[in-house]
């Protein structure tokens, strides 16, 4: 957890320990509220195969009466930044987090997902009974997020795979946004070890505010600048990749920086790319 900071707001967490999973018995819904308040639903809905919404199985679409059932608005343009809401999946062999991306042709109370989306459920093809479906990303007390506001931040350090997702990352993040020379907000998640990141990894460009309050905190206000941790698999042999859109001269001269720093650290030449990353 992020270290409170000369004038700041308490570290908040929207996970909430003793809350029981909620299941849906016959496609009807369950309302509640979660731990900050926001309104939750759970349904019970049945597994149609389709095609993958992308490689790694993360997106799936939900029939327009599944929407309807979990509360959801039906967005205009599944493009807009926010609009990709995340859920629970459970089959029986442990919650996965996935995001809808897409309102299926089918009208009815469904979920379709491809091959490499039931993967991540450990389903070789649609279950024959309905899968407990949930807008309650937070409530399995499996994913935590805590979210640090301070007076002032010109800095928001995020790090969304933290934990047994992408070893590390937040502990990184902590490191930065505790520093008194950086004056930052922060906003992490993270999940326990035990198929961490077939569970739990969503690509960050999918991650919407409507699902993660703190997040939604964090992104009030405004910052001059961000900085977000990922993990990454083996890339030959390097130590770290500076990407983002920030400006070219910019990512070099942070290289450069962690390369003198690191270099220090490792007591070896640290190995990072020639040139930046996007």
């Amino acid at each position: 957890m992020a270290a409170r900071g000369l004038g700041s707001r308490a570290p908040f967490s929207t996970s909430c320990p003793g809350r029981v999973a909620r299941s849906c018995p016959g496609g009807v819904a369950r309302r509640g509220r979660s731990c900050d308040g926001a309104a939750v639903a759970s349904a019970a809905l049945g597994v149609v195969e389709g095609p993958d919404l992308d490689p790694d199985g993360e997106r799936v679409a939900l029939g327009v009466g599944a929407f309807a059932l979990l509360g959801l608005p039906v967005p205009a343009d599944f493009g807009a930044p926010g609009s990709r809401r995340q859920i629970l999946v459970d089959a029986g062999d442990g919650v996965v987090a996935y995001t809808v991306a897409a309102a299926d042709s089918d009208s009815g109370e469904i979920i379709r997902m491809g091959r490499a989306a039931m993967d991540r459920l450990l389903l070789q093809a649609p279950p024959p009974s309905p899968v407990d479906v949930t807008t309650d990303v937070l409530g399995r007390c499996e994913l935590l997020e805590t979210t640090v506001l301070r007076s002032c931040a010109t800095v928001a350090v995020i790090a969304p795979h933290g934990g047994s997702i992408e070893d590390e990352t937040d502990e990184q993040a902590d490191l930065v946004a505790s520093d008194p020379v950086v004056r930052a907000d922060s906003w992490i998640c993270r999940a326990p070890a035990g198929g961490a990141f077939r569970r739990w990894h969503i690509t960050s460009d999918d991650l919407s505010e409507a699902s993660f309050p703190g997040l939604r905190a964090l992104l009030g206000v405004r910052h001059e600048f961000a900085v977000s941790f990922h993990g990454f698999g083996a890339i030959g042999d390097l130590d770290v990749i500076v990407g983002g859109l920030v400006d070219d001269d910019v990512k070099c001269r942070v290289r450069d920086e962690l390369q003198g720093r690191l270099t220090a650290v490792l007591q070896r030449p640290a190995k990072l790319p020639s040139s930046s990353s996007t």
